[in-house]
């Protein structure tokens, strides 16, 4: 009998030794993985140039951290969007990456990740309800949010509009209010107080996969101002920059020029016509930087003891050899911006030296001049 239960007492010490030995994963991450994490995204969709870079990219870092990634695409509203991450979570996702289109997006699914104790963080996108800005960030599971200085970018789109081509009497399609790009009509609107713009008209781009109108308001905008000089957009993206492109040139609009956010297909083709000023983009390398923060935290190294708001530089268009650049390499989902190496040193796992501080750091270093230096 004793020697039965020595051998017992023996075969259960080698199992707690066993587990002893794999809780601490590869790396000995806090959390007792091994690293493999399901990673969830909601995005507008990935057909158009930033989403499809977003697709890449993100695709890349999963890749390089042994993760698995499901894309949950298509989603335009709040309720779609938070169906789209209750299937995430019922399909075992250990974090979220969102592209909300709404900041009722933003709120429910945060409201959704602590309930069900996930890790998420917003791509590209801010919330302007102090209210649901301070619950979000409240959330021990909200990792951050990553985007760009959007009243300095469209204030500095517009100034280049009015200032660098003479453009002075310019038509608004602003961002819809109440929409997490809805700072860009600030900037947009400081920039014609400040340095001597008019603006003729206004429209709002859609906040949803419905292009329809998008010429219509453009010929408007032609037609209904006999002093026309060109258009801001708060928008390119899913369409919209194509379509203005598309509709300058078939009114043959002599001298007009257009300034836009989001990179898109056909811009090089488009600032060959002339009718293209300048694009303001890059900003598709955010979500790495928030896969990141989001790999960090579910490895148990979480980054920041609050949700924080990182912004990131944005990159100025005005060539259509500049865009030629965008289309060979920066937004070119066939290269990588960085190596598997250069994203595991992201994380505490396999950098154990990394912080908040080297993550802004990394992002400081991402300008047009470093990347082409590194690339072209």
């Amino acid at each position: 009998m004793k020697k039965l239960i020595s051998v017992v007492l023996v075969l259960a010490l080698t199992l707690s030794l066993l587990a002893g030995c794999t809780s601490g994963g590869k790396q000995g991450g806090e959390n007792g993985g091994d690293g493999k994490y399901k990673v969830g995204v909601i995005l507008y969709g990935n057909q158009d140039t930033l989403g499809g870079r977003i697709y890449s990219l993100l695709n890349d870092a999963a890749e390089a951290l042994d993760c698995e990634i499901t894309f949950a695409l298509g989603d335009y509203d709040t309720t779609a969007q938070l169906t789209a991450a209750e299937n995430l979570i019922a399909a075992g996702v250990d974090g979220i990456i969102c592209l909300p289109l709404a900041e009722t997006a933003s709120q429910r699914i945060s409201q959704l990740c602590q309930k069900e104790e996930v890790y998420f963080g917003l791509l590209l996108r801010t919330m302007n309800d102090e209210g649901i800005n301070a619950e979000v960030r409240a959330n021990p599971y909200f990792v951050g949010n990553i985007l760009g200085d959007d009243i300095g970018n469209a204030k500095e789109l517009t100034r280049i509009m009015i200032q660098e081509y003479n453009c002075k009497n310019l038509c608004m399609y602003y961002a819809a209010e109440g929409t997490s790009m809805a700072l860009r009509n600030e900037g947009m609107r400081q920039a014609l107080a400040e340095f001597g713009g008019t603006q003729l008209s206004e429209a709002t781009t859609p906040s949803d996969s419905n292009m329809a109108p998008v010429a219509g308001i453009i010929q408007n905008f032609v037609n209904t101002n006999a002093d026309f000089q060109g258009i801001v957009s708060a928008a390119a993206s899913g369409g919209i920059g194509e379509t203005i492109g598309a509709t300058l040139q078939s009114m043959n609009v002599e001298g007009a020029k257009y300034g836009c956010f989001d990179t898109f297909d056909g811009m090089k083709e488009v600032f060959e016509s002339g009718y293209l000023g300048v694009v303001c983009g890059g900003q598709a390398p955010a979500c790495v930087y928030l896969f990141s923060m989001l790999y960090n935290a579910m490895d148990g190294h979480k980054l920041t003891q609050t949700g924080e708001e990182l912004l990131m530089t944005y990159m100025f268009i005005r060539s259509a050899e500049e865009a030629q650049d965008f289309l060979d390499y920066i937004d070119n989902p066939e290269v990588a911006i960085y190596t598997a190496e250069e994203l595991k040193n992201m994380t505490v796992r396999y950098n154990p030296d990394f912080d908040w501080d080297a993550l802004q750091k990394v992002m400081g270093e991402y300008t047009y001049e470093n990347i082409m230096a590194k690339l072209g």
